[in-house]
């Protein structure tokens, strides 16, 4: 609770009379710590119905199966778009809380669908995973990703897209710079193993990639006060595909 002293003037017939009073402010919110603190334990107990439903108790058996078990099928039919993601949200909580190493793939129709599909599982993963930190934005940029979970030893645990291109090969035109930028920190995420769910559309999923190695050599990971030499830093992106140009 919280006491302020407040002051005004009432006219009167021979001028202004002035008033002082005492205001107790008792509807003051808490602080978002406590908020969150106490909201949490509240949404994973509405939560724990849907994941002990037999229908998604099959489907995470066979998510977190031995390779020969993972290739029976498991189908959930009736689900919404929030279903799906809470669906999706579950498998990925509860593979971390059996230790199991494995990402989650969500194929979807298109870039629109998967980027809608992550922002609504990483919502219900935070609530899950109310221990954990978020707004790390490691993978995605803040118009497109919005908040990431952080694992507590600063090790980004991302639920990142991986769009899709905008234009055909056979085209003749570059694809969107903010594509290639994000499927560029998308792979190289992957083959880091930073990924807990990945989202990906049909088109995506059905292109032909490298292996791991070679997307998780592509970038330099600098840290503050890290020292680099000019000469293995130009030879770093010459291996990587650039080309030196003289300035415009």
């Amino acid at each position: 609770m919280q006491i302020q002293d407040c002051r005004f003037k009432i006219p009167t017939g021979l001028g202004f009379r002035l008033f002082n009073f005492r205001l107790f402010d008792s509807f003051k919110a808490p602080p978002a710590e406590r908020r969150h603190a106490a909201v949490m334990p509240l949404m994973r107990s509405l939560l724990e119905p849907v994941l002990e439903h037999p229908a998604f108790r099959a489907a995470l058996e066979a998510a977190a199966g031995a390779a020969r078990e993972r290739s029976r099928e498991v189908a959930l039919s009736g689900l919404t778009r929030a279903g799906k993601a809470m669906v999706v949200a579950g498998i990925a909580h509860e593979l971390r809380a059996r230790k199991l190493d494995r990402p989650v793939v969500v194929l979807t129709s298109d870039n629109e669908t998967a980027e809608r599909l992550r922002e609504t599982a990483s919502t219900f993963l935070d609530w899950l995973e109310s221990g954990a930190e978020s707004g790390g934005m490691v993978a995605e940029t803040k118009p497109a990703g919005g908040p990431a979970l952080s694992e507590a030893n600063g090790t980004p645990a991302l639920l990142i897209v991986l769009p899709a291109l905008d234009v055909s090969p056979y085209e003749g035109r570059s694809p969107h710079a903010e594509i290639l930028e994000r499927r560029a920190v998308t792979l190289w995420n992957i083959a880091r193993g930073r990924t807990r769910v990945l989202f990906v559309p049909l088109p995506a999923a059905m292109a032909r990639f490298r292996d791991r190695a070679f997307y998780g050599s592509l970038a330099l990971e600098l840290r503050l006060r890290d020292e680099i030499d000019l000469d293995d830093m130009v030879e770093h992106l010459a291996r990587i595909g650039y080309e030196a140009g003289e300035p415009v």
